[in-house]
């Protein structure tokens, strides 16, 4: 039986709709004729109502009214459920809040004598101390969940730019310290009242800066318009006549309502909701996605571990992150605007005594010796001294530079060892020479040469610490560590970034000057212009000093399972495992299951398709949680700040677009487009996400929390590679299937660049290359202990929609200089296959025919319920095969279809779910002449 939550709404104006996103019923208005059943909540919200009663009086429903309607829904739902089940179901309810914009904006408009009689602290006073007795009322009645939503920037809504009469269409500034006041004074009002009201829980959303990026920079948030309304009249349409209601009854309507931000004149658009939404609903980081603590955690069956200073963080029992963007091991270092390595410390301490407190001290103990505390320190006090130009380059040499900062590090491990800590994670400062950041600290025009007055302080620093860690583990007894290595790590990708499935290793994803190395990414550092890249996971770094997510999903491997190069170092899965070996499975390293299930291998469609469905589900939904867990507690820089940095006053923040676009599809605070190193950590071992510690509304952190701060890039490495370890984990293995579907890209790509190594290879040897490396890596699985794989092979490239747009002098026709290659590797494939069976004993497969299951549903689709067999249902173009669909591939415009059901292929290159169905069901049961020589099904099933 699901227990219905109950979500109650007291605004202004209709704000997005959380209920689709909470998975419940649309929640309806309380005077909505005939609706008297409350157990899933309701909306007592007007527009134009505020908290002060004489904000539009006798117009609208005010506060306190609000207010009333409540109270009368809590009496009904006590005479239908009882006093008990009543007051357990308003204390489960969430109470949405949007309300105080009117009271600001009415004055103005009205131009009111209240504006000249109150300050503006004044004004602010009377809104904010009508809403804490609201909020008191409904705390007494039982309500303990709040979530606010900040005011946004109203002076430039359409019509308020009309008020602004000295510059006709600007925005209208009297009205903002009035709001960013009223934010302010909200804030401290929720966690007072945190303090003060026990079990008291509060979200509250910043709309203002995240409306502000919208307004202003409309196009990356797939908005053409910000300033001007879809509907209304006069400047920027800002007269509110929408509809002709109110007493202007001529207006424009935009024909496309998903291109602009305001719908009318003061009300934005349903896609900006949906923005605001997601933001309430799921919170900021810094990068775009999550981080090496968030990763590790989850690899660890550990939850998201939150920062240190969240508000309302109280419960640390599984671990807290104390890192701070821009921190160093020198206090010196960025001093007052990062939380330095000895504050981060103090913090771990009041946490620790915390625990006392709430465990007693035996249990206490035990769970700070089990704990991981993991590292990323350094490298902001080398870049920083450089950054200004420092003295202390000139009064100390680098040896004694770096012994200061080694000595504060070993200053901080060994007092986190007296209070009960044995386990340490470590990863080694990364090469910044040659990283975009460093070519123009480096001062070439250019950008092409590396800053190598940095290398000597980062290379002695990475071995002063490996031999700082193997001296403490012989003098310091039950001392464990895992040293990551960075230099190696990132040097081989930047170097050669095609080996590792990149296009570019030196030039950042975002940001400006030479190799887009000058750190203006989302333009709130000074410089204001700055490219975005195409296609995030091209790149080795997102911006100047941070890596993709890509990249750091390759480090998380490593990292996790990787060997240790270094004399005495574990892995960090050697570090956790005593606790979380054997809990139901490991986490793959695309994020399956490795149970008797599949392993997804390759970037083609298929395996991918099913490991961001199956994985996400399985491993980042954290099932399995062990019941004796690891804490994690994290401290560093920007390698592993999840947000930290959004709640104190720095320039090093990145809570802002386009940072968090890739996973989280909003900025979180994290530096990355997708998620990080710790996120992917996290969900390999089955962990969930762990968060910021400063992220307000955190209250449950006993899995760990994140006190990581931004400010320096970093990776670290460890050799690739799996232990079985015992013959359970051995079992496992044998009993898993490994699903493939790869080389397609490799043979489409060299025709879509004109590569060189077309006309470099023959046909044969080129194959030959591409078969090889598959070879390769099954023999890899199958020495690490793996017996069963299904392999699709590869589907008839040369028709469909992507490839017919390829030779521009035949567009639209099948691009048949492909379909030599198609056949001979599909050929190979079936050569290798039985080759492989006789040579490996126990080696079984599954051999897919896609090729032929894609080119019957291209000549006959109404055989098999399509309509269109060749087209595309979204893109551009002939067959819709310019790759356009979503408008964001430099072709803006594109068409789709009204049913893709009908389609085989959704857009240029990917079919439609339905097509994607009708292959798995065969691939599942299907006969040999589509699975050789067994079907799916068969080998799930054999032993």
């Amino acid at each position: 039986m699901v227990k219905p939550s109950l979500s109650t709404r007291l605004a202004d104006s209709p704000m997005a709709d959380s209920s689709q996103i909470s998975s419940l019923p649309y929640i309806l208005p309380y005077l909505h004729p005939g609706y008297h059943e409350f157990s899933f909540g309701v909306n007592f919200a007007s527009a134009g109502a505020g908290a002060l009663l004489e904000t539009r009086q006798g117009r609208v429903i005010d506060l306190k009214t609000q207010l009333g309607y409540f109270k009368n829904v809590s009496r009904v739902l006590r005479k239908k459920l009882g006093d008990k089940n009543a007051r357990a179901l308003l204390s489960r309810a969430v109470y949405s809040f949007s309300v105080g914009n009117n009271d600001y904006s009415v004055p103005f408009e009205l131009n009111s004598t209240v504006l000249p009689s109150y300050s503006a602290q004044q004004m602010v006073g009377l809104v904010i101390g009508n809403i804490t007795e609201v909020i008191q009322e409904i705390y007494e009645i039982g309500g303990r969940k709040f979530g606010f939503v900040g005011l946004e920037p109203l002076g430039c809504a359409p019509y308020m730019r009309a008020f602004e009469g000295t510059k006709p269409g600007a925005c209208f500034k009297k009205v903002a310290p009035f709001l960013k006041l009223h934010n302010k004074e909200l804030s401290k009002l929720l966690k007072k009242l945190q303090i003060e009201l026990a079990g008291f829980k509060y979200s509250l959303v910043d709309v203002y800066s995240l409306m502000e990026e919208i307004i202003d920079h409309p196009s990356k948030f797939g908005l053409k318009e910000g300033k001007v309304a879809c509907c209304g009249s006069g400047p920027y349409r800002g007269i509110s006549n929408c509809g002709g209601r109110r007493g202007a009854k001529e207006y424009e309507l935009c024909e496309n309502i998903k291109e602009y931000v305001y719908f009318d004149s003061g009300h934005p658009t349903e896609r900006v909701y949906q923005h605001l939404a997601k933001l309430a609903w799921s919170g900021r980081r810094f990068s775009d996605g999550r981080l090496i603590p968030d990763f590790i955690a989850e690899y660890a069956k550990l939850p998201l571990i939150p920062p240190y200073l969240a508000p309302g963080n109280h419960a640390y029992t599984y671990g807290a992150n104390f890192a701070s963007a821009g921190a160093g091991a020198l206090l010196e270092t960025r001093q007052g605007l990062v939380i330095d390595l000895k504050t981060q410390l103090s913090y771990f301490k009041n946490v620790s005594q915390l625990w006392n407190r709430k465990l007693g001290d035996e249990e206490a103990t035990n769970l700070l010796s089990r704990a991981v505390y993991l590292f990323s320190i350094g490298g902001n006090d080398y870049s920083f001294l450089f950054d200004t130009n420092s003295s202390l380059l000139r009064s100390f040499s680098h040896e004694q530079i770096v012994g200061l900062v080694i000595g504060n590090i070993s200053s901080v491990i060994e007092e986190i060892y007296k209070i009960g800590g044995r386990k340490f994670g470590f990863k080694g400062v990364n090469p910044i020479a040659c990283m975009p950041y460093g070519r123009i600290l480096a001062g070439d025009k250019n950008g092409e040469k590396c800053f190598d007055q940095i290398t000597p302080y980062v290379e002695l620093h990475n071995q002063e610490l490996s031999k700082l860690l193997q001296k403490l583990q012989k003098e310091l007894k039950g001392f464990k560590f895992s040293l990551l290595e960075t230099q190696p790590f990132l040097q081989e990708r930047m170097n050669h970034p095609s080996k590792y499935g990149f296009k570019e290793g030196k030039v950042a994803c975002c940001g400006s000057g030479p190799y887009r190395g000058i750190f203006s990414c989302g333009g709130r550092r000074g410089v204001k212009e700055y490219y975005l890249c195409d296609n995030v996971s091209e790149y080795v770094f997102f911006d100047s000093a941070h890596p993709t997510e890509r990249l750091y999903q390759q480090f998380a491997r490593q990292a996790w399972s990787g060997q240790p190069r270094v004399k005495g170092s574990y892995n960090l899965k050697a570090l956790f495992e005593p606790i979380t070996g054997g809990q139901g499975g490991e986490c793959g390293s695309n994020g399956d299951l490795v149970l008797p299930w599949n392993l997804g291998f390759g970037g083609g469609r298929g395996a991918m398709e099913r490991r961001q469905g199956q994985g996400v589900g399985r491993c980042q939904g954290h099932f399995q949680v062990p019941e004796k867990h690891v804490p994690l507690f994290v401290f560093g820089d920007s390698v592993f700040d999840p947000g930290n940095n959004n709640y104190i006053n720095t320039i090093g923040q990145a809570n802002y677009y386009p940072y968090g676009e890739t996973f989280f599809k909003y900025p979180t605070g994290r530096f990355s487009d997708g998620r990080i190193i710790p996120d992917f950590i996290a969900e390999y071992a089955k962990l969930p996400l762990i968060p910021p510690y400063l992220k307000p509304g955190n209250h449950e952190f006993s899995y760990g929390v994140n006190f990581a701060s931004a400010g320096g890039g970093a990776l670290a490495e460890s050799n690739q590679g799996m232990k079985l370890g015992d013959k359970k984990a051995k079992d496992l293995l044998s009993r898993a299937v490994y699903l493939l579907s790869i080389g397609s890209n490799d043979y489409v790509f060299p025709f879509t660049i004109n590569s060189t190594v077309v006309r470099s290879y023959s046909r044969r040897e080129y194959v030959g290359l591409v078969t090889g490396n598959i070879t390769s890596v099954i023999r890899e699985i199958y020495n690490i202990g793996g017996r069963k794989f299904g392999f699709l092979n590869l589907w008839p490239l040369a028709c469909v929609p992507y490839l017919r747009v390829i030779d521009v002098g035949n567009y639209g026709a099948c691009f048949d200089q492909i379909t030599p290659y198609v056949k001979l590797h599909n050929n190979e494939i079936s050569k290798l296959l039985p080759r492989l069976r006789t040579e490996l004993k126990g080696f079984r497969y599954s051999l897919l025919d896609f090729y032929s299951f894609l080119k019957a549903r291209m000549n006959n689709p109404s055989n098999y319920g399509f309509k269109d067999g060749k087209m595309a249902c979204c893109g551009s173009g002939p067959y819709r095969g310019i790759l356009s669909c979503g408008g964001k591939r430099g072709v803006t415009e594109y068409y789709l279809c009204p049913n893709p059901s009908e389609y085989l292929f959704f857009d240029s290159g990917h079919l439609t779910e339905r097509a994607y169905r009708q292959f798995s069901e065969q691939a599942w049961n299907g006969k040999p002449s589509f699975t050789e020589p067994y079907n799916l099904k068969l080998l799930f099933e054999s032993n």
